[in-house]
């Protein structure tokens, strides 16, 4: 006898099956809406989100590398090279995330702010004399 998860349509709309097309579809249609093209099985989903961390506390002049994850609609990791900036002041970031605390102490919210694929994340900073 066969077996039926052999089949291709029984295998499509299967739980991992249906997840999977359903993610691809969501994708397509937030490829469209934002102008990108759209992704393939193959390749994976678009950068829907990225996390930057840590938020922190620093005393002036004192380093942190901050690191950026981008997730696809479904959560999904996918992988980025973002582009690091910082937008509120406190302090400086290299291409490679390495953050600077200024010479200004002060809160300095959502600062640190990593971007790829038109997407942004961002971190806080503390400055502390």
């Amino acid at each position: 006898m066969k077996n039926h998860s052999d089949h291709p349509v029984l295998r499509a709309l299967s739980p991992s099956g249906l997840t999977s097309r359903l993610a691809l579809a969501f994708a397509t249609v937030l490829a469209f809406v934002s102008g990108r093209d759209a992704p393939s099985p193959s390749k994976g989903g678009l950068v829907v989100s990225i996390t930057v961390t840590p938020d922190v506390v620093l005393r002036v002049n004192q380093r942190q590398r901050f690191t950026a994850v981008g997730r696809d609609a479904v959560g999904a990791v996918v992988p980025i090279s973002p582009s690091w900036s910082v937008v509120a002041g406190g302090g400086g970031i290299d291409t490679e995330g390495l953050f600077t605390a200024g010479a200004v102490v002060g809160t300095f919210a959502q600062t640190v702010r990593a971007t790829s694929d038109g997407v942004s994340g961002f971190a806080s900073v503390i400055v502390t004399a």
